[in-house]
């Protein structure tokens, strides 16, 4: 196949057992020879229905009365990447894929079955509140990312121009545009903050409030600071900060109470220890 569209690529999926969710590859995602020519290819006018409602190829229409239908030449014959149905994928859950936290990242969306991305045409921050309410953020207000910041996946995208209220419970009840029914090439991203203070701190992992691994709250998110150059002067402005007591803090190192799952935001502080 020289010449193939997304329905047609749905149907040839379906005729080998898979789901009708198909993805284009790239020449570099996959193996052909470079010194070969593919000749005859005979699907330039080689055409499923709309919305690839066929289950095999055979079933398409194929029209041999133009001269050009048969190709002379085929530098880059099409492939494609088909999807199984997962166990780990319930229809209407969502997930946050590629980011350099658990709260940001590519949105993917289950979909009979499949996960699948969602196009960035459209995107809001009304879709992004679903999706963040969904993951558990249920007050903050997220940023969102567009132009495939995340990347694009090697998933295929079943959802564009999403419009949401901001009421729903998952992107499953927004209006939406269906796989097959748009095209589109950059999928949709978004952080959802915590609900907090910027510059705030607090301490998690310890037995007791007053002692734990020191998070910072620093551009929407919670963060950890390393433990180069910590010393008793940058403890006692934390335990200030939570209104603990100064005398006698005792800096740890060396991840003393575990290291949680969070960007680091600082490092090498250099506090006097008067800093409130």
């Amino acid at each position: 196949f020289c010449y193939l569209d997304d329905e047609e690529a749905s149907v040839a999926c379906k005729q080998m057992g898979y789901s009708k969710y198909a993805a284009f590859l790239s020449p570099d995602e996959y193996l052909w020879d470079i010194n070969t020519t593919y000749t005859g290819s005979l699907f330039n006018h080689f055409s499923c229905s709309t919305y690839g409602t066929e289950n095999s190829l055979s079933s398409c229409t194929f029209s041999s009365t133009s001269s050009s239908s048969c190709a002379v030449s085929c530098t880059h014959p099409r492939a494609i990447r088909c999807y199984e149905t997962e166990n780990n994928c319930i229809d209407g859950q969502a997930r946050l894929v590629n980011g350099s936290i658990a709260q940001t990242g590519r949105v993917e969306v289950c979909v009979d079955g499949i996960w699948g991305s969602v196009c960035d045409v459209g995107w809001t921050k009304s879709d992004a509140f679903v999706v963040c309410k969904q993951l558990g953020y249920v007050n903050s207000e997220p940023l969102i990312y567009i132009n495939s910041k995340y990347g694009k996946g090697n998933v295929p995208m079943v959802y564009s121009n999403v419009n949401c209220n901001g009421w729903e419970k998952t992107l499953t009840e927004c209006t939406k545009t269906n796989y097959l029914h748009f095209t589109c090439s950059n999928t949709a991203g978004l952080l959802c903050p915590d609900d907090c203070v910027e510059g705030e701190v607090r301490l998690v992992g310890g037995d007791a409030d007053s002692e734990g691994t020191i998070e910072v709250y620093t551009n929407s998110v919670w963060g950890l600071i390393t433990d180069a150059g910590w010393d008793e002067n940058d403890a006692h402005v934390v335990c200030r900060q939570l209104n603990l007591p100064v005398n006698g803090s005792i800096p740890l190192l060396n991840s003393y109470y575990g290291k949680p799952d969070r960007a680091i935001h600082y490092s090498y502080i250099l506090c006097n220890g008067n800093e409130q």
